[in-house]
C-alpha cells in the first residue's frame, strides 16, 4: 500500500481501526516494534491512543499537538517557521495520523503544506 492509500484510508475512517494501525506499523516501523502498550494490552492503536500515535511521531524526530478544536499539527522541528502539516478528523487520534502520513509524504519536498479537512 502506497502513502497515498493510506492517506485515503484516514480520511475515510470514522474511529479506530486496527487494520490502519497495522498499515502504520508497516510503513513506518519494523515488524515486531513496539512503540506503545494501552492499559488494556494492545500495541501500536495509533487510531485509538493518542499515546501511540505521539510516540510514533516522537520516533521520527518530529513535534505535533491538537488543539481543542480537533486540528492537529505535525512540524519537523521546535521552531513553527516550518512547513506545517494539518489535519481535522472525527477524532485527533486519526487527525494526527493523518498528518504525520502526509508529512512523511512530503519529506524531502520544500514548503508542502497540506491543511485539506478529512471530509
Amino acid at each position: 500500500m502506497t502513502l497515498a492509500s493510506l492517506e485515503a484510508r484516514l480520511i475515510a475512517a470514522t474511529g479506530p481501526d486496527r487494520e490502519i494501525d497495522a498499515l502504520l506499523q508497516r510503513a513506518f516501523l519494523t515488524p515486531n516494534t513496539v512503540v506503545h502498550v494501552g492499559c488494556a494490552g494492545e500495541t501500536n492503536a495509533f487510531t485509538k491512543s493518542i499515546d501511540a500515535i505521539g510516540a510514533l511521531i516522537r520516533r521520527s524526530g518530529w513535534h505535533w499537538g491538537v488543539n481543542s478544536v480537533g486540528e492537529a499539527v505535525v512540524y519537523e522541528t521546535a521552531t513553527r517557521d516550518v512547513p506545517r502539516y494539518v489535519a481535522h478528523c472525527p477524532t485527533p487520534e486519526l487527525a494526527l495520523c493523518l498528518t504525520y502520513v502526509r508529512a512523511m509524504r512530503a519529506k524531502g519536498e520544500a514548503e508542502i503544506v497540506s491543511k485539506r479537512p478529512c471530509e
